[in-house]
């Protein structure tokens, strides 16, 4: 139907209609992870913004060019990704606080780059970025976010990765109490095992399978089958430690 749209509003010259058309194609190839088919649409995409005049600055702009430096994330393009992620923070950093738009790209650009950064090692730098997704997430959602929650999440995990088990298990607790409030619990079960793999690794053996059977009982409550893995996997671990 996309494509009979498109060519619909190209015998038009509808040049709104066409931009429109092609970045549906390209946000529903990026979300099947069709890689090659996505990054031709949102260059096309980009093109058309920039021939009509479109500031760099934009926030169309500088989330189609998010995307394409996502794209190379996953293609392991780390030198074009982190050009792409640096490109979109610099075209954001003047118009941060200019509205609720901007605030919000400025978060998601923060986290990607956060996510991404975690991926190469650089632990340090996505624990400073997670945490300006984070402000600007609660700035602009409030704190009881299903998004606040996940960052939440992300900083625990993250501290796990920088060895900080104090800050892990914080984050990770703040994330939980986040997650009672919200109407979508499905989530809910990760977070408490991953709460149980830190205090595991704290030596609190009692705590950690207190968060791990709450783990299972989410998962299965809410048919999550990551959290009941999580959970299980969590078990694994507490059977392990306990056999040493």
């Amino acid at each position: 139907m996309l494509h009979v749209a498109l060519r619909l509003a190209q015998q038009q010259q509808n040049q709104q209609g066409v931009l429109y058309c092609y970045d549906l194609m390209a946000n529903l190839a990026f979300d099947q992870l069709q890689l090659d088919k996505a990054e031709k649409l949102f260059v096309t995409v980009l093109q058309l913004l920039l021939s009509k005049g479109t500031p760099q600055n934009d926030l169309k702009v500088i989330h189609v060019s998010l995307k394409l430096a996502r794209i190379c994330q996953l293609r392991a393009e780390i030198d074009k990704a982190e050009i792409g992620y640096k490109w979109c923070l610099d075209q954001i950093e003047h118009d941060k606080y200019k509205d609720r738009d901007s605030r919000v790209l400025y978060g998601v650009i923060n986290d990607w780059y956060a996510q991404f950064l975690l991926d190469i090692g650089d632990v340090a730098k996505s624990m400073v970025h997670l945490k300006e997704a984070y402000k600007a997430c609660g700035e602009t959602q409030g704190d009881i976010s299903e998004n606040s929650m996940l960052l939440l999440n992300d900083l625990g995990i993250t501290s796990f990765r920088a060895e900080d088990m104090d800050g892990a298990e914080k984050y990770l607790k703040e994330a939980i109490q986040v997650g009672r409030n919200l109407e979508d619990k499905s989530h809910l079960g990760v977070i408490h095992a991953n709460l149980g793999l830190i205090l595991l690794q704290k030596g609190v053996m009692k705590e950690a399978e207190k968060y791990c059977t709450e783990a299972l009982k989410l998962g299965k409550k809410h048919e999550h089958t990551e959290s009941v893995e999580q959970a299980n996997y969590c078990f694994d671990q507490i059977k392990l430690n306990l056999g040493k």
